[in-house]
């Protein structure tokens, strides 16, 4: 789902933005022919907080992750923000059930990831699918965790994730695409809320910020 929005000057989006997602009855997308989202992936998803940790940390922090399994390849993607400190490290742990601390599966790079790909083996799968796996971000003030969620591809599970935490348009580009992914449950219709505002930049016209959706 795309949308391209025109600018003179620096334009931002945050990842934020999940949560102006609005639910409606219909599946459609964002365009003018409201054609029906088909899922033709499996998505395992969750959503980080400081309350799943082992012990629950009092923190603001929140993140998604997902896992795709599109065929026998599988990708990670996560985004989070409100972190206390610096991220030390990111790791996918299992089996393990829901408070209950896990073996490091996965090492995974630093920062926002989009696509990251891992090799599971079979038994990897399963446990998977079973909701033995969680993803765990730590921080250089929580050395073993700040936020941790369990995946899971429960069908009433739902998120929408940006491509990236910041986009960028500088003056004489004209233009930038947010590319918005919906992970999930696609039963229902979803719409995404974004805003632009100016940055310093050369002497020229100001740019009123807007909002709009899609």
């Amino acid at each position: 789902m795309d949308s391209s929005v025109s600018s003179s000057r620096a334009l931002f989006a945050s990842a934020g933005l999940i949560a102006a997602i609005v639910f409606t009855a219909t599946a459609v997308a964002c365009d003018d022919d409201n054609d029906i989202i088909t899922p033709t992936t499996t998505t395992f998803i969750t959503t980080l907080a400081g309350a799943n940790e082992v012990p629950a940390k009092a923190v603001a922090g929140t993140g998604t992750a997902s896992i795709v399994k599109n065929g026998a390849t599988y990708t990670y993607t996560i985004t989070y923000s409100g972190m206390t400190g610096a991220l030390t490290g990111a790791h996918i742990h299992g089996p393990a059930a829901v408070g209950v601390p896990g073996p490091i599966l996965f090492p995974l790079p630093n920062g926002q990831v989009n696509d990251f790909q891992i090799a599971l083996s079979p038994g990897q799968a399963t446990d998977l699918k079973n909701g033995l796996w969680y993803a765990n971000v730590h921080s250089n003030n929580f050395i073993n965790g700040e936020i941790r969620g369990q995946f899971s591809s429960t069908p009433s599970t739902s998120s929408v994730q940006l491509s990236a935490t910041q986009y960028v348009v500088n003056e004489g580009q004209g233009s930038v695409t947010l590319t918005v992914t919906r992970l999930g449950n696609t039963s229902g219709a979803a719409s995404v809320d974004y805003a632009t505002s100016d940055t310093a930049g050369s002497p020229g016209p100001a740019r009123t910020p807007s909002t709009s959706s899609c």
